[in-house]
């Protein structure tokens, strides 16, 4: 029954992620939203931590990292890049992994948000924009201590606050993210994410 179970589970997994990749296009940075890197640890090892996913930023990097870990853990983040003081980003993300018993894996709750103030010479203007990404991350076992996948589902909404008639203008969307991390062994594992799939 349990064989059976992981069977269907795997089964599925891979009909979304063809699903995903097949009919799906339209990257973040082409619309939907900007790609950026939360985690000290993991943007020091640039892409990298894509194969490794195993601290509280799996969800974001790579969501298949999620099942492999053995403690839940929050981060919070709030910082104004490059020193920019019109500039803020705020990132906040739960990982529970064991909880999803069925698949052998665990999920995660992700928030990202960055705001940008801009201003023009003369007639000051003050404009307001603000994307946000609420995000639902799920991960499992297909061989334990060997194949680990993930996915992300993405809401993404973008709120401008203009001094022009407009007043605030609102927009919205939904993106996906597929991943999948195998171990060859205690050393060395590999790691493949396709990011910000959107209808």
């Amino acid at each position: 029954m349990v064989k059976m179970r992981r069977k269907v589970v795997a089964a599925v997994f891979a009909g979304v992620l063809l699903v995903l990749t097949g009919s799906l296009a339209g990257l973040a940075s082409e619309g939907i939203y900007a790609d950026l890197q939360p985690g000290c640890r993991p943007e020091g090892m640039g892409g990298a931590f894509v194969a490794v996913a195993d601290d509280v930023n799996a969800a974001w990097w790579n969501p298949a990292g999620i099942a492999q870990q053995e403690k839940g853990a929050f981060t919070f983040l709030h910082s104004t890049p490059f020193g920019i003081s019109n500039y803020t980003l705020d990132y906040l993300s739960w990982v529970a992994p064991g909880t999803l018993n069925f698949i052998k894996g665990g999920f995660a709750l992700s928030y990202l948000k960055h705001a940008t103030k801009l201003e023009e010479e003369g007639d000051v203007t003050h404009d307001m924009v603000a994307p946000e990404m609420y995000i639902l991350s799920i991960a499992g076992t297909v061989a334990e201590g060997k194949l680990y996948y993930g996915i992300n589902f993405k809401g993404a909404s973008l709120s401008a606050e203009t001094s022009y008639d407009e007043g605030t203008i609102r927009r919205g969307g939904f993106a996906g993210d597929v991943g999948i991390l195998y171990k060859i062994s205690d050393q060395f594992s590999m790691g493949l994410v396709t990011k910000n799939l959107a209808a």
